[in-house]
């Protein structure tokens, strides 16, 4: 499902389709490596105290999101030798649910980095996807009735198809859908795959 090339002795990458050497290289220097970056703009948009960080990044005119995990907790890292880290794991994720037929967004690599025997970073680096958090959709003026309906029937439909390809999905929260508003009518798509587990029974 996935290719993975060693970086060097400490950093692997995984990724689907042919990916630019370049894109890789430069988010590895700044987000594994500390390396000052004033070429290129890179952006926190959030973090966390468990252990995640976002970040956007314009490349050549494609805006990329890139999810930095770094396990805080000593059971994480744990768990860490023994499975996939985060980033593979939501980039096997993404994979099982464009093939259901569940749009997401377009992922493009996974990055692994072991910092130490116990510790690993990971990141993964996807697309931008076009349109707005359902959240912000609701309280936008984009949100009139008929594009209410509208959306309401296209996340029942959604959350059909999760259950019916057996993805559960722990954290249905507005700010995990996005509402693309460019299409001839709305859709809602997924952008945060942490929380669906593909579970193995019907």
């Amino acid at each position: 499902m996935l290719t993975k090339k060693t970086y060097n002795n400490r950093i692997n990458v995984y990724s689907q389709n042919k990916i630019e050497p370049e894109l890789i290289k430069i988010i590895i220097n700044f987000l594994f490596y500390s390396k000052e970056d004033s070429e290129h703009n890179f952006e926190l948009i959030k973090a966390d105290k468990v252990g995640t960080e976002v970040w956007k990044l314009n490349y050549k005119n494609q805006f990329y999101f890139l999810k930095k995990y770094f396990p805080v907790k000593f059971v994480k890292k744990i768990k860490n030798i023994f499975r996939p880290t985060e980033a593979v794991r939501h980039f096997i994720t993404t994979i099982l649910l464009n093939r259901s037929g569940i749009d997401s967004f377009e992922p493009v690599a996974a990055l692994t980095y072991r910092k130490s025997l116990w510790s690993f970073d990971s990141i993964f680096v996807m697309k931008e996807s076009k349109g707005l958090l359902l959240k912000d959709f609701i309280k936008s003026d984009l949100g009139n009735l008929k594009n209410d309906e509208i959306i309401a029937k296209k996340f029942a439909l959604l959350w059909k198809n999760l259950l019916k390809n057996n993805f559960w999905h722990q954290d249905p929260s507005p700010v995990n859908f996005i509402v693309n508003t460019k299409t001839s009518k709305p859709e809602v798509n997924l952008i945060d795959v942490d929380n669906i587990y593909k579970v193995p029974y019907n």
